[in-house]
């Protein structure tokens, strides 16, 4: 994994926001997950234990 392909967003960076350079994308299954992880870190934990449990 190439640590240039992540950048802090802009504005809201500091408030933890990463954003990746999507051009050269290849594996969405990476995307996903990383999409899941971030959603689990910050919803409630009623919901996150409905996606636990699909």
């Amino acid at each position: 994994m190439q640590q240039d392909r992540f950048y802090k967003t802009p504005y809201i960076g500091q408030h933890g926001w990463t954003s990746i350079r999507g051009k050269d994308i290849t594996d969405w299954t990476e995307i996903e997950d990383y999409l899941l992880e971030g959603y689990l870190r910050t919803a409630p934990k009623r919901l996150a234990k409905l996606i636990d449990s699909i």
